[in-house]
């Protein structure tokens, strides 16, 4: 019979086994008396074969082309014994005796089948450190190829945050010159109608031309703010009135020598979109009720509140102790520009909801939504 291309057992037939398999070994007498002692001085045995697999460069002719299964060809040799060395998961190669007398070998058989699942499991174990040894070393290989593309990233995303914030400071830096210059072009404008004012004699355009200064002021302060303060989106509407009230005491001085401004307002923030019309609303208030509620130099008090409700929500209240609107003026039809801009802003542009009451003086109610829709920018 030719013999295969196998692993043999040393020149003494000692079995070669794994390190682990000896210390799995240590302590058990009698496997260890089997491990120092020839293989082949085992009666029956007169030759000995290792076919593993763990072994790439070995051509077993024992086993099909398929690779190791439960069977060995070697098997169906006479005088040849193929035990095999498994686990449960598979079939590692196969231990290959050859017997010169099989009645004698009969009784060391489970024994040499008992080393054979040991040298099984030993072969299983290694193959499975060798693969977490080699997933470790994928793993810190893609661990540091993940730790220098974060680097790379971070610094990237540092530097676009530098630049993103640079060209931030310059946008806000941008923004607050052209609301400094929109305020102070719109100051120009307001000084122009004062002047102007000094050169008429007709008291009827001179109150066109000072209400429509105090428009435009209550416009001009807007961008003030936007300009002072750093909050580009929202205008603190509690600052706002305050120098409101004190642009409007200036600018009505005569009218209010004998009239008080009391304004109770909350912390207030509403947005750029609505602040300007919010602003031109409570003007469009204060300077009717100046105009209107205390003819001949009459005295009294009017009232502004402001705070927010629930369901984001605002109200504006402006009241005063005067003599009230005439029952028979229909506000919504009347000629006055001040109604007018009182209906318009309130529901074409804050999309709320005006309410008037005359007793005692008049009261006029104004709620509108905090935030919401783009207002309309327009007067119609």
């Amino acid at each position: 019979m030719k013999t295969p291309q196998l692993i043999r057992a040393d020149i003494l037939g000692k079995l070669i086994v794994i390190q682990d398999v000896i210390e799995m070994l240590q302590g058990i007498k009698e496997m260890a008396e089997f491990l120092s002692r020839p293989i082949l001085s085992i009666p029956g045995i007169s030759d000995f074969f290792l076919c593993s697999d763990g072994f790439k460069n070995i051509d077993c002719a024992g086993c099909g082309v398929s690779g190791y299964n439960c069977d060995c060809l070697l098997e169906s040799k006479r005088g040849i014994r193929a035990i095999p060395m498994r686990t449960i998961n598979r079939v590692y190669g196969f231990v290959i005796l050859n017997l010169n007398d099989p009645r004698q070998f009969a009784p060391y058989e489970p024994f040499v089948r008992n080393i054979c699942n040991i040298l099984a499991r030993t072969i299983e174990k290694n193959d499975n450190v060798l693969k977490i040894t080699e997933a470790n070393s994928e793993l810190k290989q893609y661990k540091e190829h993940l730790e220098t593309m974060v680097e790379m990233r971070t610094a990237e995303l540092q530097r676009t945050e530098a630049q993103l914030r640079l060209s931030l400071e310059e946008k806000v830096l941008l923004l607050h010159e052209i609301n400094h210059r929109v305020k102070n072009n719109l100051a120009i404008i307001a000084s122009l109608l004062k002047m102007q004012m000094s050169f008429i004699d007709d008291s009827n355009d001179k109150n066109i031309l000072k209400e429509t200064e105090s428009r435009i002021r209550a416009i001009a302060l807007i961008h003030d703010m936007l300009y002072i303060y750093d909050d580009l989106t929202k205008i603190d509407f509690k600052a706002y009135i305050e120098k409101l009230t004190q642009h409007i005491r200036s600018i009505y001085s005569l009218e209010l020598r004998h009239v008080k401004i009391n304004t109770d307002v909350s912390d207030v923030m509403l947005e750029v979109k609505r602040a300007v019309p919010c602003g031109i609303l409570v003007n469009e208030l204060l300077t009717n009720s100046i105009k209107y509620a205390f003819p001949h130099g009459r005295s009294g008090t009017i009232y502004l509140t402001m705070h927010t409700l629930p369901d984001d929500n605002v109200e504006v209240i402006v009241s005063d102790d005067g003599i009230g609107i005439p029952l028979d003026m229909d506000i919504n039809n009347h000629e006055s520009m001040g109604f007018s801009l009182i209906n318009g802003i309130a529901e074409g542009q804050l999309h709320g909801k005006v309410e008037i009451r005359r007793n005692n003086g008049t009261e006029v109610k104004v709620v509108f939504k905090s935030s919401g829709p783009e207002v309309i920018r327009n007067y119609q």
